[in-house]
């Protein structure tokens, strides 16, 4: 087949099979490919894990369901690095990271209700209705304090003093606050500490952790796959299969 670029005056280009793969006129492109994962259409799932029988060794990806919905808890989106896939199984293998959108919930793991606060400047104790739930001894570097704002209906937290939307995918604690917790107290200061102990979006306390390693599953009746190679296409490659390995969600049984 012989055709001709636009603009190239009296230039033309012949395609045979030994030329490079997805370069077109010059330009090495990459692959690009969407599909759907819908069996059981009809049925909600779980997304757990893909793999990829290629010998193309990198692919990133990006999994969503509910693509058609406009409620906050349902649309779902995550994102696959391709370094993320390992030799499995004879098939390039990966774990589908949990949803990184807003609607995640299970990365969000209540604390307890302020009662009272005491202390002049900083430090401050707040004193929490009951004892504070186990969640505390586990606060780590990527934990991030939150609160609940009752008229916006979301998660908020503090940064250098002000009181932002809580991002689900932070991988760092922004608020700068040194934390002492002792059965139904807090003790907190830093330069942060003041606004969490005198704000009411603070009255209840939660502590969110990075949604893509404790959010919810990827979950919906049908999962949408865009892959892009990474790795050189231009002598060619085979994927012979995707495969989406899912469980059938119990609540609509």
């Amino acid at each position: 087949m012989i055709s001709c670029a636009n603009g190239a005056a009296g230039q033309a280009y012949l395609h045979t099979k030994d030329a490079p793969k997805c370069n077109y006129y010059g330009t090495q492109s990459v692959v690009t490919l969407t599909v759907a994962s819908n069996q059981a259409p009809s049925r909600n799932k779980f997304f757990k894990n893909l793999s990829l029988e290629t010998d193309l060794p990198r692919w990133d990806g990006q999994f969503v369901t509910f693509t058609d919905s406009n409620v906050i808890s349902e649309s779902q989106i995550t994102y696959i690095e391709g370094t993320s896939f390992i030799s499995k199984e004879g098939a390039r293998y990966t774990d589908i990271p949990r949803q990184s959108g807003l609607g995640s919930t299970a990365n969000i793991v209540y604390l307890g209700e302020r009662k009272s606060v005491s202390g002049m400047g900083t430090p401050k104790t707040l004193q929490f209705k009951s004892k504070l739930s186990n969640a505390a001894t586990a606060l780590t570097d990527v934990g991030v304090i939150v609160g609940w704002d009752a008229t916006e209906n979301r998660y908020v937290c503090i940064e250098d003093g002000i009181v932002k939307d809580y991002n689900p995918i932070s991988l760092t604690n922004p608020v700068n606050i040194d934390y002492v917790f002792s059965d139904d107290t807090v003790v907190v200061g830093g330069v942060d500490g003041g606004q969490l102990a005198s704000d009411d979006r603070f009255q209840s306390l939660f502590i969110a952790y990075p949604s893509e390693i404790d959010g919810d599953y990827m979950r919906g009746r049908v999962g949408v796959l865009t892959l892009q190679s990474l790795s050189d296409v231009s002598a060619g490659f085979e994927l012979h299969a995707i495969n989406v390995d899912y469980e059938y969600s119990g609540l609509d049984t």
